[in-house]
């Protein structure tokens, strides 16, 4: 719920204009670290506090005006949302590359990146480990230290 446009929780329609709000929701809490409305409880709270502007504050320290105002505008009321070809055309997001609709399908065997970062994040912890093997005692027990992989 916490990623809903407000019109759904309150029990509307959805329209193409929810999902913009959902991207704004989500492009939010990557930049906070947390959701924009995370205090909410309730489905009650929450329809009361989606009835709000996000307070983009926590924001504007650390991000660009234009990412803020994206986000600003991406979470407005249904009716002022942007559409998601208007949020292409934004002319600060134009540097970045985008697939065109006609394009070859983007091919990502997922399961391979994910085994590969693994693999090169054990060796990677192996290889601290035997460069700083040290060596607690426990009792009359001397034992080395394992590394533990940390994801």
């Amino acid at each position: 719920p916490l990623f809903m446009a407000p019109e759904i929780i309150n029990g509307g329609q959805y329209t193409k204009e929810c999902d913009v709000y959902s991207l704004g929701s989500v492009v939010f809490m990557l930049c906070a670290g947390y959701a924009a409305y995370s205090t909410a409880t309730t489905i009650e709270d929450l329809q009361s506090l989606k009835q709000e502007r996000v307070d983009l504050s926590s924001l504007r320290e650390n991000y660009s005006e234009e990412l803020v105002n994206a986000i600003d505008s991406m979470m407005m009321p249904e009716t002022c949302r942007p559409s998601a070809n208007e949020i292409l055309g934004w002319e600060w997001l134009q540097h970045y590359p985008v697939l065109e609709p006609d394009s070859e399908p983007f091919d990502l065997d997922f399961p391979s990146v994910i085994s590969n970062e693994l693999q090169a994040r054990l060796e990677l912890q192996d290889a601290q480990a035997t460069e700083s093997s040290s060596s607690c005692v426990q009792g009359d027990a001397t034992t080395t230290k394992n590394p533990v992989l940390t994801i």
